[in-house]
């Protein structure tokens, strides 16, 4: 799966939050209320472009409506493996001693009730 930058996550970040086909309009609104970003529409359709050409959206009726075809959960697995492998050689232990300062108190016994139910290698 090829890298996407900032600007291309912002706006898929938008359209799976906006949960079905996303009107092209409205997504330089949500860009505008979410990350306090204002695009040029033609910088949002050069960016839709990138995306479709990847195989991340799909834009319809003369680039009108937008439809995600990497659901957001395979995404975030694809770049938490990346981050894992690039950032902590492939160290889980690594990557959780890292971010273990932001880890809340109440989160710990799911997280351990998360790592009991593992089927490790």
């Amino acid at each position: 799966m090829e890298q996407l930058t900032s600007v291309e996550e912002m706006i898929m970040k938008c359209i799976w939050n906006y949960g079905k086909e996303m009107p092209f309009l409205q997504l330089g609104k949500e860009l505008k209320e979410k990350y306090d970003k204002e695009y040029k529409r033609t910088s949002i359709r050069t960016y839709l472009f990138r995306l479709e050409e990847n195989l991340k959206v799909e834009v319809r009726k003369r680039r009108a409506y937008i439809n995600v075809i990497i659901d957001k959960e395979s995404y975030k697995k694809e770049k938490a493996g990346k981050i894992l492998e690039e950032w902590f050689d492939g160290s889980a232990k690594e990557l959780l001693s890292a971010i273990s300062g932001n880890i809340k108190k109440d989160d710990t016994e799911e997280l351990k009730g998360i790592l009991d139910g593992f089927d490790f290698k």
